[in-house]
C-alpha cells in the first residue's frame, strides 16, 4: 500500500513539474517581451541575459525533475 502511494505521488509530482516546465517554455517563446519587461522590474539585466538565465533555469528545473521524480518513479514502477 505504501509503495503504491509513493509511486502515485512521484508520478503526479513529475506530471505537475513537467506541465509547469512546458508552460514556462511556452510563455518564454510566445511572450518573451512581456517576460523580460516583467523581470527587468526586479533585476537590472538586459534582455539577452534574462533570456539566457531563463533557459539555464529551465534546464536545471528539467534535470531536477528527471532526477528527483521521473527516475525514482520509473525504478519503483519497474520493481513493483
Amino acid at each position: 500500500m505504501h509503495l503504491e502511494l509513493l509511486i502515485a505521488v512521484l508520478g503526479w509530482c513529475a506530471v505537475i513539474n513537467l506541465a509547469l516546465l512546458l508552460l514556462w517554455a511556452i510563455f518564454i517563446m510566445l511572450a518573451a517581451d512581456v517576460t523580460v519587461s516583467l523581470q527587468q522590474r526586479f533585476v537590472d539585466l538586459d534582455k539577452s541575459s534574462i533570456l539566457k538565465y531563463n533557459y539555464l533555469l529551465m534546464g536545471f528545473f528539467k534535470l531536477s525533475t528527471l532526477m528527483f521524480f521521473v527516475v525514482p518513479w520509473a525504478v519503483l514502477h519497474l520493481l513493483s
